[in-house]
């Protein structure tokens, strides 16, 4: 009779410990260690059966080891809620919704890439204030209500927070010009004259805000729930 150890992995062959990751190996030590009596028929069968188990495993443990973190597989480019898209032309737009999503097509819609938020956020509204300014307005789901201006001036491939402001969450935003630029909120309106890089809260009176349009520079309305204001002087009054 002859006494076998199953964490021996000495008697494992050369192809499992080339590849099954170390810590796959300390698990079989610490979780099937135990002494077998056996012939040593019994023995070659059993390490035989053990190697074939292995072997069939590697797939799915190298698989296992090289993930370093989650992605989305189906449906691509992404699985979060959407909430507004904004095209400055026939190849160019960036969508944005849930979870800080912020996409980008550069041909017409075919293929988006999904870029990178600096926020983990749900992201209400976007627009474009030239091919390489854009400014995504939403709420900080982490704060509870604090409205987020995040702006890039390189076409998406970065964003940064410009503007944090408690309990605004912001809903809207629209640039008639690079000189003027509104976002919308709860009971908040705020303006922009330097392409959306600083922000200056307006006197609307109350109102809690989806939406804004501007015609012009001059003329815009914001909306939402049971309320309505309009402006003719770039946001200076705001008449109900």
């Amino acid at each position: 009779m002859t006494i076998l150890y199953i964490n021996d992995i000495k008697r494992i062959n050369s192809q499992i410990r080339k590849n099954v990751p170390e810590n796959f190996i300390k698990s079989i030590r610490k979780n099937y260690t135990m002494k077998l009596n056996c012939s040593s028929n019994k023995m070659r069968i059993i390490i035989t059966l053990l190697n074939i188990m292995i072997l069939l495993l590697l797939p799915e443990i190298n698989n296992l080891n090289a993930q370093t973190s989650f992605f989305w597989q189906h449906p691509l480019p992404t699985g979060n809620q959407l909430e507004a898209v904004k095209f400055i032309n026939q190849q160019t737009g960036i969508a944005v919704g849930a979870a800080g999503t912020i996409m980008k097509t550069t041909n017409g819609g075919l293929n988006w890439s999904v870029q990178p938020s600096p926020i983990y956020a749900f992201l209400w509204d976007v627009t474009y204030v030239d091919i390489n300014i854009w400014i995504v307005v939403g709420v900080d789901v982490s704060s509870g209500n604090n409205g987020i201006i995040l702006r890039t001036t390189n076409g998406g491939t970065a964003w940064t927070i410009v503007q944090n402001q408690s309990g605004a969450n912001y809903k809207g935003v629209d640039f008639p010009s690079p000189n003027a630029g509104y976002v919308v909120g709860a009971g908040t309106i705020h303006k922009s004259t330097d392409q959306g890089a600083t922000w200056v809260l307006q006197s609307t009176g109350l109102g809690n805000f989806y939406t804004v349009d501007f015609y012009n520079d001059l003329i815009g309305a914001a909306g939402g729930i049971n309320s309505l204001r309009i402006t003719t002087d770039g946001g200076q009054n705001w008449i109900a």
